[in-house]
């Protein structure tokens, strides 16, 4: 069960005071998608939930584990929090190549099962290129397998199909739903794209 209830206060150039509030309670592992024009709040969202940015007040908490509380004064690190998060931007360690990415996001994974991952986005024969060799679409169908091999409560994907050709689409939303079901958690995709809400989601919010 996640539970939300947070506020971010901001003050914008113009010094007129801005406020994000967001309150969603999820009782089950799904797959929810936020739904917002751009500026909306939805990036800022996932960088509260995975201790990024600090929420002006409220508290955030996953299966009954308080991530944060103004009122209690609790801020669990980031590295703490079973989150995992695709950023918008493709982020893999540039000294790693693909494989070795995912065997560090998640050690207990054997080399067959790595391999069957890379294989369900196109990307076995990439296995042993690094980040900068890639293309963009290949970094963000790699960061998406980071994300995703990571053994989390939550999954934060922030435009997950950003720079996929239609193909890779259809094959990312495929296994985005396969892995979701498999682990049992839940996951949250930011997103444009209104087949991702309406192939995927359980549920869907709009900030």
């Amino acid at each position: 069960m996640i539970d939300i209830a947070i506020q971010k206060s901001f003050i914008a150039k113009s010094s007129s005071g801005l406020n994000l509030k967001i309150d969603i309670k999820i009782d089950s592992p799904q797959i929810i998608g936020i739904r917002g024009v751009s500026g909306a709040g939805k990036t800022t969202l996932f960088r509260m939930l995975s201790g990024l940015v600090i929420p002006s007040s409220g508290t955030i908490s996953v299966n009954r584990k308080v991530w944060f509380s103004s009122d209690n004064r609790i801020n669990i690190a980031p590295q703490k929090r079973t989150c995992g998060y695709l950023f918008q931007e493709a982020t893999l360690l540039p000294n790693f190549s693909l494989f070795e990415n995912i065997r560090f996001a998640n050690t207990d994974l054997s080399p067959l099962e790595i391999n069957e991952y890379l294989k369900d986005v196109d990307l076995q024969g990439q296995k042993d290129v690094y980040p900068s060799l890639l293309s963009g679409g290949q970094q963000k169908r790699g960061a998406l397998l980071v994300a995703l091999a990571q053994s989390n409560d939550v999954v934060l994907l922030d435009e997950p199909l950003v720079a996929l050709d239609t193909e890779s689409q259809t094959k990312v939303k495929k296994l985005i739903k396969r892995i979701q079901e498999e682990r049992n958690c839940t996951v949250l995709i930011a997103s444009h794209n209104e087949s991702v809400f309406e192939e995927l989601c359980s549920q869907t919010f709009t900030l």
